[in-house]
């Protein structure tokens, strides 16, 4: 997915797995802050909340029905151990 396909279907504020480095390291839960956008080098990436920079796309999974069971509930502690309590994805 390029950005603006992206742009297209999750503007800013859209709840997101995001990983930062190598995939298997971690994810943060958070939420983009930005458009995405595409980088001299042809990959596109977005800002999230809690990261400076820019990630690229390939590392964001956007959380489908997020917000409302989890958001709201407190749990946006960051860096988690991976598990994902079920909840459906978009990739």
């Amino acid at each position: 997915m390029n950005a603006d396909e992206f742009n297209e279907l999750y503007p800013a504020g859209t709840p997101v797995l995001a990983f930062p480095g190598v995939m298997e390291a971690g994810y943060l839960l958070t939420k983009t802050r930005s458009a995405a956008w595409e980088l001299p080098t042809g990959k596109s990436v977005v800002k999230v909340d809690d990261y400076a920079g820019g990630i690229v796309l390939s590392h964001i999974i956007v959380l489908a029905g997020f917000h409302d069971r989890v958001y709201n509930k407190g749990y946006d502690e960051g860096y988690n151990d991976g598990y994902n309590d079920g909840l459906e994805v978009d990739r």
